[in-house]
């Protein structure tokens, strides 16, 4: 028995003094909570920082973005409008075709889209059942 108590004594004696040792022989301070707290505040704040700069960032992104979309349709018609005939071919086909169109509006719209007769040929081609 008395070697049980020895050891306990023991066991108790060197924990206290670890336990000593670690603490530095200080108490915490009392408002350690506010610590937190404050931890907390300048956390959100500059959480709230990076998210401003973030979105500045994909902001002047998409902005460039764009720019460099609107230079390469500026340039896609400069060159198409350079191209010589080829451009020039299809602009007159356009214009032609849509002449087309207009007159068969037109037609259709005066009243004259019943009668067969009065439509042109691409008109009958289209009314035409296969």
């Amino acid at each position: 028995m008395n070697l049980a108590l020895t050891v306990t004594l023991l066991l108790g004696w060197s924990a206290t003094t670890t336990t000593l040792a670690y603490a530095g022989g200080q108490m915490p301070p009392r408002n350690q909570g506010d610590g937190g707290v404050q931890e907390a505040i300048r956390f959100e704040r500059a959480k709230d920082v990076a998210d401003a700069r973030q979105a500045r960032i994909e902001a002047a992104r998409s902005r460039k973005s764009a720019e460099s979309k609107t230079s390469a349709l500026l340039n896609q018609r400069a060159t198409t409008a350079t191209a010589g005939d080829g451009g020039v071919q299809e602009a007159v086909r356009f214009e032609r075709a849509k002449d087309a169109a207009d007159a068969r509006q037109a037609r259709i719209a005066a009243g004259q889209g019943s009668d067969n007769a009065a439509l042109g040929s691409a008109d009958r081609r289209m009314t035409r059942r296969k």
